[in-house]
């Protein structure tokens, strides 16, 4: 605060000692924002707003989409030579964590823990998963903080 605002400050009334800070914004003469411009009045519940409507296809708008490819696309896993969990001693032919098989998109993604796997002797091979075990993402299994079955025997 300059010495000129202090002294047209003074002459006002409106008088605050050199250095001194008002000790709460409620002794304001106004305030600062008017009640309800930019102030939060509501707060979201967090519900989800449901279409009003129910969208259903008819026989023509299906038959425009036949022969499109529905599928989720190719799933990688590593499949290796049968490994035992060294919980609970059941074997597994593919990678796992916490009995589930270890599943991505692109086998790419997959290559470093092949060659950890080839490194402990399991004999791994990155293959499109076409079986009917559980299986848990490359990522949802980071998430997780990779919980390791069968990595290494007991």
């Amino acid at each position: 605060m300059t010495r000129d605002s202090r002294v047209a400050r003074a002459r006002l009334g409106q008088t605050v000692p050199r250095g001194s800070v008002r000790p709460s914004l409620d002794d304001r003469r106004r305030a600062r924002q008017a009640r309800g411009d930019g102030i939060l009045t509501r707060v979201d519940d967090g519900s989800v707003l449901l279409p009003v409507e129910q969208i259903i296809w008819d026989d023509e708008e299906i038959a425009e989409h036949s022969g499109e490819d529905t599928e989720d696309g190719d799933w990688f896993a590593i499949r290796t030579d049968p490994w035992p969990c060294p919980a609970c001693g059941q074997e597994f032919e593919y990678v796992t964590g916490a009995h589930f098989v270890i599943v991505t998109p692109t086998a790419d993604d997959l290559i470093a823990i092949a060659q950890r796997c080839k490194e402990v002797g399991r004999n791994p091979r990155i293959v499109p998963y076409e079986d009917d075990l559980p299986t848990m993402t490359l990522f949802a299994w980071h998430a997780h903080g990779r919980p390791v079955h069968g990595i290494k025997k007991g």
